[in-house]
């Protein structure tokens, strides 16, 4: 059984092709100027309390290839390619207050922003 039948059996609905821009591709440049924006503008802050997220900013870095160009380390890099992919498919989310109308919310899940730090 492959990862994605096993999750779509537990429940979970996945798409039905993977991450890409609205207009296609799959730039991880494009993705590391867009959040980078964000993050300088506050439009997308971090918790303060998710260490390992901060860490991978810390360690995220490039090097230059054997033609000279700078290339991305990939190497402990999973959160942010996480944030990524969720940022490039933001078109697919259903906002909390539709779930809100559908599903019951748990009265502990954080609605506020406090907390969080801009990176």
């Amino acid at each position: 059984m492959e990862k994605r039948d096993s999750w779509i059996e537990e429940g979970f609905e996945l798409l039905d092709s993977h991450a890409t821009w609205e207009a296609g591709g799959v730039s991880v440049q494009q993705g590391i100027v867009e959040l980078n924006q964000l993050f300088k503008t506050g439009q997308l802050r971090i918790f303060s309390t998710l260490h390992e997220v901060f860490e991978e900013l810390r360690q995220y870095h490039t090097k230059t290839n054997a033609k000279g160009n700078p290339e991305i380390v990939k190497l402990k890099d999973d959160l942010l390619d996480a944030i990524r992919y969720a940022y490039m498919m933001r078109r697919e989310a259903v906002a909390l207050l539709e779930l809100d109308e559908e599903f019951e919310v748990d009265e502990h899940y954080p609605r506020e922003s406090g907390g969080a730090l801009g990176y």
